[in-house]
């Protein structure tokens, strides 16, 4: 098992949970437009994982797929990444590859103000790219009453330069 916590998953500029995982001993991710889209734990292809919110499974955001989307998910609002490479006796038995489980940011005993904002430039496509992210939370009625919200915006500007080569017929030959 790897816990990643969150000052840890703060040191680095990952937007998104699929960048932060790739920082984890054997975990790689699968590339979708430039963003880390899916997760192979140990090898496995990502669909043989399973990924989990506060210990709950979450199902993917394409019917015909098994395998969630982890650059949907900002790593502002996670506060812990645990990933489990093996099944154990209470876990589900249907993720062969391992398990990802996600804990979402919880109220401290105080007020907490966080802001984070960054920005860039995209040479090859000569657009802006900006990242910023806010987390709120307190505690209310004597501590009994914990809130936190949190709300991040990604813009990057990214495309692709696709050139295919095309076979043709040219006087007989190929």
């Amino acid at each position: 098992s790897n816990v990643v916590s969150t000052d840890q998953i703060g040191k680095f500029p990952d937007a998104n949970v699929g960048d932060a995982l790739k920082r984890i001993p054997s975990i790689t991710v699968f590339y979708d437009q430039g963003e880390a889209r899916f997760a192979s734990i140990r090898g496995s292809a990502p669909q043989l994982n399973s990924v989990q919110i506060n210990g709950e499974r979450i199902p993917s955001a394409e019917a015909e797929a098994r395998t969630v989307q982890l650059d949907l998910i900002p790593s502002d609002m996670i506060q812990t990444i645990e990933v489990n490479k093996v099944l154990t006796a209470d876990m589900d038995a249907d993720a062969i590859g391992g398990s990802v489980n996600l804990i979402t940011r919880a109220p401290s005993g105080g007020q907490r103000i966080s802001v984070t904002a960054g920005g860039g430039y995209n040479d090859l496509r000569g657009k802006a790219t900006s990242n910023v992210a806010a987390v709120l939370g307190n505690r209310f009625l004597d501590g009994r009453l914990g809130v936190v919200v949190s709300g991040s915006y990604h813009n990057n500007n990214f495309g692709s330069d696709n050139s295919e080569g095309e076979w043709g017929e040219d006087g007989g030959q190929f």
